[in-house]
């Protein structure tokens, strides 16, 4: 009988490190990833994403790392259509573009927070 990582919550680990992140990857039944205020990047977001189509829900809030978040929405609304909830918190480059991205693929979504304070 093997246990299977279904929730995980990093929030503010700060000390990790993106190289450190791509572990993650290696999981592959994630639900929940908690994911706030980490040092994560474009590349290892993406790699999770590959590798945990089931993921419903994600909190990027205060991830400054990320260079580009349409980029990483985008990722994510390709690769865990069964998204419910995404926390954009303090994002500094979510458009449209991004929000589309969510909108045409993730018809289970039902929450997305972009609030700024």
């Amino acid at each position: 009988n093997s246990k299977v990582t279904v929730e995980l919550d990093l929030q503010s680990c700060s000390t990790l490190k993106d190289g450190h992140l791509m572990y993650l990857a290696e999981l592959s039944s994630l639900r929940a990833l908690n994911l706030y205020r980490v040092n994560i990047q474009n590349r290892a977001l993406k790699a999770i994403a590959e590798n945990n189509h089931h993921l419903q829900h994600i909190n990027l809030g205060g991830c400054t790392r990320i260079r580009d978040f349409d980029e990483a929405v985008a990722d994510l609304a390709t690769n865990c259509k069964d998204l419910r909830t995404i926390d954009l918190w303090r994002c500094q480059n979510f458009t449209a573009e991004g929000l589309s991205h969510l909108a045409n693929n993730c018809s289970a979504l039902e929450e997305i927070d972009v609030g700024w304070e």
